[in-house]
């Protein structure tokens, strides 16, 4: 009788009657949690090349003589805006290359999920029931503001 109370612990049946392994629910929450993460990189990302897009918009109308202070590691360093606009491309174009990448690699991981999901028919509605419990409990811990640190350019 024990064998099969251990039978039901380690997986269960979805409702098309496929018995899901636990180490495929694992997976696919990982790989869920996983992807969350990467669109909020990219999110932080596509913020940061709109503010980097934005300084040189502003800068490119300005004399390449004129100094600037840019705020760099919570250390304010003064500059010609000359000297500061090749640095600010650079940084924009790694911005954009990141995301670039992060896009591919959530790319890759919703194709394992999908597959993941047409093999398990019930996979997508218990990882559903899942995600909204632990929103659920998140929502009551209240959860913690995230200090973000930003540099800018000061004209």
């Amino acid at each position: 009788m024990s064998s099969k109370v251990d039978e039901k612990s380690a997986s269960s049946a979805s409702p098309s009657g496929l018995v899901i392994p636990n180490e495929v629910k694992e997976k696919a929450t990982a790989l869920s949690q996983r992807g969350k993460q990467i669109q909020a990189k990219i999110s932080e990302l596509d913020f940061d090349a709109t503010e980097c897009a934005n300084v040189l918009k502003t800068l490119h109308s300005v004399d390449k003589e004129r100094r600037c202070h840019q705020l760099m590691n919570e250390v304010l360093v003064e500059q010609t805006v000359g000297e500061v606009i090749p640095r600010l491309q650079q940084r924009h174009a790694g911005i954009e290359e990141m995301k670039k990448r992060l896009g591919q690699q959530l790319e890759a991981i919703s194709t394992q999920l999908r597959d993941l999901q047409k093999k398990y028919a019930g996979l997508s509605r218990q990882m559903t029931a899942q995600q909204s419990r632990a929103q659920d409990s998140k929502a009551e811990e209240g959860g913690g503001a995230s200090k973000k640190s930003t540099s800018g350019v000061l004209v």
